[in-house]
């Protein structure tokens, strides 16, 4: 692996279980009850260190919280990722893809979303959404021929449903 692959840009999406409803304060957005169930939650990584960094970040138990997603993630499983390698902005475009997936909730407006228009970059369902759903709602908005890869978290303990 070259050091333009460890730096490579790109947008990713996390996948994670909330085992029970919890009450979570969330920075500056506020305290929020999530109930249990399943989140896909949409962001980017076109900063330094790129898409290996941020994800390396958003897998370690011990952190400074910093992003909506890091309260959230210190609660709930991570179960699988999903990610591109593009030096442009998709995050929207996926978040938009996810929303329109049927019976996609959002849990909380703003999250994740406070430097864009987004109503949120989480997305929340009470039974956990096929693998293969989200890989094509991905899949069908990604520009020209890149490859979204799909990687499943060793530490998870329900498989993906594909």
């Amino acid at each position: 692996m070259t050091a333009s692959d460890l730096a490579a840009k790109g947008t990713y999406l996390l996948l994670l279980r909330l085992e029970r409803d919890a009450e979570i304060a969330v920075g500056r957005l506020g305290s929020f009850v999530f109930p249990n169930g399943w989140y896909a939650y949409v962001g980017s990584a076109l900063g330094p260190g790129g898409l290996s960094a941020r994800l390396a970040r958003h897998q370690r138990q011990n952190k400074r919280m910093h992003w909506h997603i890091d309260h959230l993630l210190a609660r709930g499983t991570l179960v699988s990722i999903w990610q591109v390698k593009c030096p442009d902005r998709l995050e929207c475009t996926w978040a938009t893809a996810i929303r329109q997936l049927d019976d996609t909730r959002i849990p909380v407006t703003g999250f994740g979303s406070s430097d864009c228009h987004c109503p949120s970059h989480l997305f929340h369902w009470p039974d956990q959404p096929p693998g293969q759903r989200i890989s094509s709602a991905l899949a069908a908005v990604l520009p020209g021929d890149l490859a979204l890869q799909s990687i499943p978290h060793l530490e998870a303990d329900t498989p993906l449903q594909e």
